[in-house]
Formats: structure tokens, C-alpha cells, sequence
């Protein structure tokens, strides 16, 4: 992938902007956070500034990895395709001091 941009989040968090070529085609795409770690998996994490207010934050957490599945999914399928391997995404709450992980489905 090439990376284009950089931009800050906040004074911690550092995201990129990638164009990536999707079935010959240039797909632009902002990961908040890709990484690989030391098992050699792959890591998406997207950063979610939302609020919430209700009692339940285990139910808000599954209704946000509902709402953006297909995107992380999309992330990691075109990962995947300049990288082979395993993928895990997640979603980070840094309001809520919570996250979200699952692994991405195999391509």
C-alpha cells in the first residue's frame, strides 16, 4: 500500500490514509491503526469517538461492531490481499475506556 497522508486523532492516536488497488482498481481507505504484531497477526483497530449514555455498554459495544463489520471486513480483505495471513480488527472506545476485537472472516 502507499500511504499518503498522516494525520492526528489526538495527541496519541495517528492514523493514515492508504490507496490501495482493489481488483485493479485504486481504492482510497483511512485505517485509524494497522499493525503488525510480534505473532506476525495483523491488526485493524478503528478509533470511535462516540458517546453513550445508557446503562448497558456491553450492548452499545455489539451494537457498534453490528454497525461497522462490513467496513472493518472490507479493511481486511484488502489487507489481506497485499499481505496473505491472519487478520483481527477492532473497534476502540477511548471515551469509554472499552474495546472491541474479533477476528476477520477468512478470504
Amino acid at each position: 500500500f502507499k500511504q499518503k497522508t498522516a494525520y492526528e486523532i489526538s495527541a496519541c492516536l495517528v492514523g493514515s490514509e492508504m490507496c490501495i488497488r482493489d481488483s485493479g482498481q485504486a481504492v482510497s481507505v483511512s485505517m485509524d491503526r494497522t499493525f503488525v504484531d510480534d505473532a506476525g497477526l495483523r491488526w485493524i483497530i478503528d478509533y470511535k469517538i462516540n458517546r453513550h449514555s445508557g446503562r448497558d455498554v456491553q450492548d452499545f459495544l455489539d451494537q457498534e461492531q453490528a454497525r461497522y463489520q462490513e467496513r472493518m471486513q472490507t479493511y481486511a480483505r484488502l489487507m489481506q490481499a497485499r499481505e496473505p495471513g491472519p487478520v483481527e480488527l477492532a473497534l476502540y472506545f477511548p471515551l469509554l475506556m472499552q474495546w472491541r476485537h474479533w477476528p476477520a472472516q477468512a478470504q
